[in-house]
């Protein structure tokens, strides 16, 4: 997050950043806060959104980047990432609604 920006202004650079995406309207999902993660405090707010332009390509970080059902992901490696997905799959299921 820069100096000045906000929470969904964050979001949406960081897609665009890491995918090529850009995003209509963000719905807050959740947050997940690690102090002293790896190798520093973890603070990750999490949206979604249902509309997306551009082309999806993998950011310098990532060998490859593409969309999958809910219920078909790969493992999640990390706790927080984990978490999130699990808030999602209670929404899509209608067990819950987003915040």
């Amino acid at each position: 997050m820069e100096l000045g920006e906000s929470a969904q202004d964050t979001a949406r650079r960081e897609l665009n950043e890491e995918t090529g995406l850009g995003c209509g309207d963000l719905k807050f999902l959740a947050f997940c806060s690690r102090p002293g993660g790896l190798r520093r405090d973890l603070l990750i707010f999490s949206f979604i959104t249902r509309e997306f332009s551009g082309q999806l390509i993998a950011g310098d970080d990532a060998s490859d980047a593409r969309f999958f059902p809910l219920d078909e992901l790969p493992p999640v490696a990390f706790l927080c990432h984990r978490e999130m997905i699990e808030r999602m799959q209670q929404i899509e299921a209608g067990s819950q609604q987003p915040s």
